[in-house]
């Protein structure tokens, strides 16, 4: 969601072609609302509880390599 605000303050706060602002600032809100809803849904449905299957792997490789 920090993506989100920071498209929020551009908005609000930027000087300088209007346009090029609202394009800059629509394409931050639009990035940090999809990140931040996808995290709230994994979040909700109970899949943040364990560790995805591509961080296991990596956890595996790594004790390999570290042995």
């Amino acid at each position: 969601m920090g993506l989100t605000l920071i498209g929020i303050m551009t908005w609000c706060y930027s000087d300088g072609d209007s346009t090029r602002v609202a394009l800059v600032s629509m394409a931050y809100i639009f990035a940090g609302s999809r990140m931040g809803f996808g995290a709230l849904k994994l979040w909700t449905s109970g899949h943040l509880q364990k560790e995805l299957p591509r961080y296991e792997y990596q956890k595996r490789r790594w004790q390999l390599t570290w042995r």
